[in-house]
């Protein structure tokens, strides 16, 4: 029989910091950045050398350790800065996997066949991109995250669902009807906006959000705004935290990886249509707008897609079917009827979605658009997929969470590029628990040491449709590392566990550290440890995931498992 040695977790708080350490530990890691490079007229520029980029860590210029140019119509080109001159060319490196999400927010059309455009131009740029062994997921959020398809680059399922997407045209939610009635009539003073600034000749780029705002001390919004404005306050932070679960879902993934994100709303001022006045030009700010100011929530999306190489494209398809909003002072501030008021309040509003959305596009290198612009940015997102540079450089660790400035230059000023601007250096914690959600998703861990186990006992019903699941998980002893001080020979290992559902949702991941002796590994015999808790679930959860951290070797290890389709039936 096999033996296993319980660790009682309960008991290890205390210890879960006097844990033996080797000293201080500074790492070399490589940093790599992917850079899109472009001439006056937006036209991707192929053929540069390592010698035509300069990169920038925090304003020191960083030699450059690797370099390598991708592009469609040629074999991939990479030269490895090291090493002497008299050693051979390296080959060309296998084409990078592109792993791609696509997050729809609870799209409706904006006209009659807008939305039909729409996913027409988003089918043709995925067959033009995916090829055998990418990965594509798409996903849709209507005041929760649902998985529409899985990962896969299968071009017919992903037509499929698109299809299915671009038909429909209302939320899923009930009571929901006040809020359309409010958005729909802000669309159409969006359209006749642009309509008008169109017959004056405007522009159509993205500016900043708050700017030519008055002082504050506006008029009172009622219950029912404060209502509307508290929802769309928690539709944002609930979706802010799901894009960040995407993104660190796919971190531990190889390749290049890209977010397109189809926008209704990601405000920088959650629900501030409903706090401003909309017959009141260029109305005064309130104290509920600070109440509802999503900047935090916003920067720590681009933060997250910083810390895992994630590209974000972001879309803002309002007023699809007209050119792009105006940056015109003289347009925004026309004088006469309500109907120019009410274009003033649109314009704002309009800039309180595209600040936030340009804002996360430059920090992690993509694209924004808003209106018409978005079937334009498309093909230019192809491009990005399939021309492109990537650099590499060496930088110190030391375990911790900090962000670096990033700056890539070409000598030629004529050309501009676009790159990540932060390289985030993470804990050793926060790769753990970014590796876990990861392993819900696809498998990874290919450098992972520890063999882990994870078994399912019976459920047990504990009443409102929720059950506890037992969940075991072994780890073998001899896999783990002790050290000698003054209290023995001791070491610790950490769990991670997550779990998601159907839906796609995804859960925090719980961490608990637990201090072990050398006696302990004895009397497991050389064995396992083995470490047993339940799961409180319910009939959606479907998956669980657990990552073990040796946190003297630093070596790890990650297992997943499905859960019974329906624990009911067991």
């Amino acid at each position: 029989m096999k033996k296993l040695l319980w660790l009682c977790l309960l008991a290890s708080f205390a210890y879960a910091q006097d844990i033996p350490r080797a000293g201080e530990t500074i790492e070399v890691s490589i940093v790599n950045v992917d850079v899109f490079v472009t001439d006056r007229s937006g036209r991707h520029v192929t053929g540069l050398a390592k010698d035509d980029f300069v990169i920038y860590e925090d304003g020191k210029p960083q030699p450059l350790t690797n370099f390598a140019e991708y592009r469609s119509d040629l074999q991939n080109e990479a030269v490895s800065v090291e090493g002497t001159a008299d050693a051979p060319a390296p080959a060309a490196p296998r084409r990078q996997h592109r792993t791609l999400v696509v997050f729809v927010d609870r799209f409706q059309g904006f006209g009659s066949n807008s939305g039909e455009q729409l996913f027409s131009e988003l089918k043709d740029l995925l067959h033009q991109t995916v090829r055998l062994g990418d990965s594509v997921t798409i996903v849709s959020w209507v005041h929760r995250l649902f998985t529409r398809l899985p990962f896969t680059d299968d071009l017919a399922a992903i037509d499929r669902v698109l299809d299915k997407m671009a038909a429909e045209r209302n939320y899923w939610k009930a009571g929901d009807y006040r809020q359309i009635e409010e958005e729909q009539l802000f669309e159409q003073e969006a359209a006749d906006f642009i309509a008008g600034a169109n017959a004056r000749g405007g522009g159509g780029s993205m500016g900043n959000a708050g700017g030519d705002r008055a002082p504050a001390g506006g008029p009172m919004p009622s219950l029912e705004q404060l209502s509307a404005a508290t929802d769309e306050l928690h539709d944002m932070q609930a979706k802010t935290k799901a894009m960040r679960a995407l993104i660190e879902s796919i971190s531990g993934l190889d390749g290049q990886k890209s977010m397109i994100f189809v926008s209704r709303s990601f405000s920088t001022i959650a629900g501030q249509q409903f706090l401003t006045d909309r017959h009141a030009l260029n109305a005064p700010h309130s104290l509920y707008e600070d109440l509802n100011n999503m900047t935090a929530q916003i920067e720590s999306v681009a933060k997250a897609a910083n810390a895992n190489g994630v590209t974000m494209y972001m879309l803002y398809p309002a007023g699809l079917e007209t050119s792009g909003w105006v940056q015109n002072a003289e347009s925004r501030r026309m004088p006469g009827t309500g109907e120019a008021t009410a274009a003033g309040h649109a314009y704002q509003a309009m800039l309180n979605e595209t600040s936030a959305l340009q804002y996360v596009a430059d920090q992690t290198g993509g694209l924004a658009a808003s209106g018409s612009d978005v079937i334009k940015l498309l093909p230019r997102i192809e491009e990005d997929f399939s021309s492109y540079y990537s650099l590499a450089y060496r930088a110190t660790t030391h375990r911790q969470d900090r962000a670096r400035k990033i700056v890539v230059k070409v000598k030629n000023r004529d050309l501009t590029v676009r790159a990540r601007h932060q390289f985030i250096e993470q804990s050793d914690e926060t790769k753990m628990k970014n590796r876990v959600v990861a392993s819900l998703f696809a498998k990874n861990g290919e450098d992972a040491h520890i063999p882990v186990q994870v078994k399912i006992g019976k459920p047990k019903a504990s009443g409102k449709g929720l059950w506890l699941l037992p969940v075991l998980i072994e780890v073998p002893a001899k896999a783990l590392v002790t050290l000698p001080d003054a209290k023995g020979e001791r070491g610790a290992f950490s769990i991670f566990i997550a779990w998601g559902d159907i839906l796609g949702s995804v859960s925090e991941v719980t961490h608990r550290t637990v201090p072990f002796s050398m006696e302990d590994v004895k009397r497991a015999k050389g064995e396992r440890f083995g470490y047993k808790f339940d799961l409180l679930t319910d009939m959606k959860t479907n998956r669980v995931a657990v990552g073990v951290y040796d946190e003297v070797a630093r070596e790890y290890g990650l297992a997943s498992v499905k859960l019974p389709r329906t624990v009911a039936a067991e």
